[in-house]
Formats: structure tokens, C-alpha cells, sequence
């Protein structure tokens, strides 16, 4: 579900993106890197709980 999610806010990213200036797209580019690291880490959480919690 999370990874529907982490994909829909980055469309919706995109999508903004698509529609704003230049200066504007700077930032919204520094912060989908942001957003995309956080979604990246909370999903190796995720598997790393899912590999060593059970064991």
C-alpha cells in the first residue's frame, strides 16, 4: 500500500511540476529528492523489520 502511495505523490509531484516556473520547479525537484529518500528508507525499514524481526 505504501508503495501506491509513494507513487501516486510522486505523479502528483510530477504533475505540479509540469506547471510552474523554472525557479519554482528547482525547489520542487530538491524537495522530491527529499521525499523519494524518505520513501526509499521507509520502505528498506519495512523489509529490514520483515527479514530480522520474525527470526
Amino acid at each position: 500500500m505504501w508503495t501506491f502511495v509513494g507513487i501516486f505523490l510522486l505523479v502528483a509531484a510530477a504533475l505540479l511540476i509540469l506547471s510552474l516556473r523554472p525557479v519554482q520547479v528547482f525547489l520542487f525537484n530538491a524537495m522530491i529528492i527529499w521525499v523519494f529518500l524518505f520513501v526509499t528508507s521507509l520502505i528498506s525499514l519495512f523489509i529490514w523489520l520483515a527479514v530480522f524481526g520474525s527470526g
